[in-house]
């Protein structure tokens, strides 16, 4: 049928020479499967292939004579595309298969303006770090050497230009992990460090942003042994946790900072006092450029990239990272890293 519609196809017998078939062929791009097969059926080869390709990588049609209406939401629910019961027409599944490839390539598209988009916001970024980097030097070295020279309502100005600056470079920041990440370059260079001295430093770095606030920053820790951790990447990890934490907390609350062993891992944990987050929004809380229905409560800018970014460090150390919360209660992110 298929080959009178110009298409190529590759016949297999059974089950384990169609597997063999697609190590063979890596072009393959859709698979058409009966139920009844000797050695081994058609819900076991669609299980098989579903461990190393998804439904939008190589769509899958089942097939099967059978009277046995279970048998085409079986394959639905393993991870088929779409089913046929025979018999069917030429006409039938020349529209089912041209359906799924069609689908195939409107993905491949999607994937190619997605990749032109992170080259885009890449290149962007990287060009707006520099001057963004020399705004921010230069006002804080403006405000350190005339703080006492200069009227009340020009360093109030000064102070502006400074902070928004630096807001402005950390969006900057952002976008450049999240295009490394999207494209596959993040890099983890592990070294064993003491942890529990890594939070230390980095509480002690936020001890001003939450003074700011009459935020009380308490750290706590149960473990002080080395782990194996690319401490550049965990810095950056802990910076969007703990920073988070005060920007969602009201004035006078408590952000908590703490470290616990957990048998062949560390935990780490960052509780504040805010307003807690919803079960729905608790679901979109690590897709880039997703935002929670909760504010800052100081006005403080967020791009919606931070968790996603530390979802995948935390990932690349072979970690988890989550959140406990319900709404009027605070949230607890935490973090578990592999000790080795």
């Amino acid at each position: 049928y298929l080959r009178a519609y110009r298409f190529q196809t590759v016949d297999a017998g059974d089950g384990q020479t169609a597997l063999e078939l697609l190590k063979e062929h890596q072009d393959i791009q859709l698979v058409i499967s009966d139920y009844n097969m000797p050695g081994m059926d058609g819900f076991t080869l669609l299980e098989k292939i579903r461990q190393t390709h998804s439904r939008a990588q190589l769509p899958f049609i089942g097939v099967s004579g059978a009277n046995a209406p279970y048998l085409s939401a079986r394959f639905i629910k393993l991870g088929a595309n779409d089913f046929l019961a025979k018999p069917f027409s030429k006409e039938e599944l020349y529209c089912r298969v041209l359906n799924s490839i069609e689908m195939l390539e409107y993905i491949a598209e999607l994937h190619k303006l997605d990749e032109t988009k992170n080259r885009f916001l890449g290149m962007a970024a990287h060009d707006l770090r520099n001057p963004i980097n020399s705004i921010s030097g230069f006002s804080g070295l403006l405000l350190e050497t005339l703080e006492d020279k200069i009227d009340p309502q020009s360093l109030q100005f000064l102070k502006h230009i400074n902070q928004s600056s630096d807001e402005m470079l950390s969006i900057v920041n952002d976008l450049l992990d999240i295009n490394t990440i999207q494209a596959g370059r993040l890099e983890i260079k592990r070294e064993r460090h003491n942890i529990a001295a890594i939070l230390q430093d980095r509480v002690s770095l936020f001890d001003t942003m939450a003074s700011r606030k009459q935020i009380e920053l308490v750290f706590s820790s149960e473990f002080d042994d080395d782990v194996l951790v690319d401490r550049v990447r965990i810095c950056q990890v802990l910076d969007n946790l703990i920073s988070n934490a005060i920007k969602f907390t009201p004035s006078g609350g408590t952000v908590n900072v703490m470290l616990a062993d957990n048998k062949q891992e560390v935990r780490i944990g960052v509780r504040d006092s805010g307003p807690g987050i919803s079960s729905d929004d608790q679901k979109r809380l690590f897709v880039p450029y997703s935002r929670a229905a909760a504010r800052p409560t100081g006005g403080e800018q967020s791009t919606g990239l931070g968790l996603a970014i530390t979802k995948r460090i935390v990932e690349a150390h072979g970690g988890q990272v989550g959140i406990d919360s319900s709404l009027g209660k605070g949230a607890e992110f935490w973090v578990l890293l592999p000790k080795n």
